[in-house]
């Protein structure tokens, strides 16, 4: 996969579409650059590992567990409709 004029947050967006799994970034890096990621031979079709078929090392990055806020939508009251 080759990137030219990406920024690290579109690089947060890609890992986060392929794994599944909300990658944010938080590298600081406010730059575009080119750069070309080689996707693993053998993929992982496991959902926990399947962001590391893209190996963000070879850039010299690396993922970490964390956590984040998140949007949560809470419904606390619903009513049947009125019929037409």
């Amino acid at each position: 996969m080759r990137y030219y004029g990406a920024t690290m947050e579109d690089l947060a967006r890609t890992l986060s579409v392929s794994s599944g799994r909300a990658v944010h970034d938080e590298t600081g890096l406010t730059g575009r650059y080119n750069f070309t990621l080689q996707v693993i031979d053998n993929p992982s079709n496991n959902p926990e590992e399947r962001m590391y078929n893209l190996p963000i090392d070879q850039l010299g990055l690396a993922l970490k567990p964390g956590k984040a806020p998140g949007i949560t939508l809470v419904i606390d009251h619903i009513e049947r409709p009125t019929p037409n």
